[in-house]
């Protein structure tokens, strides 16, 4: 136990008092009255050497370097650091950095659910193509170029979110937009220019971005499956508002799939 959450600070160690203790990791608690640094841990991990410093890199370069650039190194303060990607594949995109608490009780690499992980190794570039549903014959599918940077961490921060769709080697459109965060990590929108923001939200690891255009009711959803980054943009006719039940129909389903070109080295 510890009146600071550094690695380094003045702390004791003993038998946990009864109910101080359900799960191992580090934690602040109330212990007689004051607030308390505590971490809990059994004989083994207790006495086990405890690393003070992670590498940290929101995308770490491929192969692993700790030599580079994109990669710091930070204070643990739970004990444990943590390697986390999206794909189990060796040279998979990851991140490096702090475990956070009760997140890893021992070494090794399993399935875990961390919320809105993933976000943060969406930067880089993707190419691939957008079909539209239902097909038409007469419609082949566009190519699409996105340009994503770094996840913005703090308030007021915005980052690249541009799209290019091009059709046989002809540029058809590009969106310059911006993803920003406003206050708190809760508050993301994405910035088309003009004074026009699209509020859009984190579900788990999805990126929820639902809008109206004309008399069209869109809904956008975005997520990193493995190394691949899907959009699906269902678009419905929409209607004035009822009381009670009101049936909507389905115009036409949007979908991407974009493999990575580049990212951070």
């Amino acid at each position: 136990m510890s009146a600071t959450s550094s690695p380094d600070g003045v702390y004791t160690r003993g038998v946990a008092q009864p109910g101080l203790c359900f799960s191992n990791g580090c934690s602040w608690k109330t212990v007689a009255g004051r607030r308390t640094w505590v971490c809990c841990c059994n004989q083994d991990l207790c006495n086990s050497y405890v690393p003070l410093t992670c590498y940290y890199c929101s995308t770490c370069p491929r192969p692993f370097r700790s030599s580079s650039t994109y990669v710091t190194r930070v204070s643990s303060n739970t004990g444990w650091c943590a390697k986390m990607s999206s794909s189990s594949l060796p040279d998979g995109i990851s991140t490096r950095g702090i475990a956070q608490p009760g997140l890893c009780f021992s070494n090794g690499c399993s399935w875990r659910t961390v919320a809105g992980r993933n976000k943060t190794i969406w930067n880089g570039t993707w190419y691939g193509s957008l079909t539209n549903y239902p097909m038409r014959l007469e419609f082949s599918s566009v190519n699409v170029l996105m340009e994503i940077g770094p996840y913005p961490t703090s308030d007021n921060m915005c980052t690249l979110w541009r799209t290019t769709y091009s059709q046989d080697e002809k540029i058809l459109s590009i969106k310059d937009y911006r993803l920003c965060r406003g206050h708190g990590d809760d508050d993301v929108f994405i910035d088309e220019g003009n004074d026009i923001k699209l509020e859009t939200r984190w579900i788990g690891d999805l990126l929820i971005t639902p809008f109206k255009y004309d008399n069209l009711f869109l809904i956008s959803i975005t997520q990193l499956d493995e190394d691949i980054l899907k959009e699906e943009i269902i678009m419905i006719d929409d209607k004035p508002a009822i009381n009670g039940v009101l049936s909507l129909h389905t115009r036409a389903i949007q979908r991407l799939e974009m493999k990575r070109l580049q990212s951070v080295n």
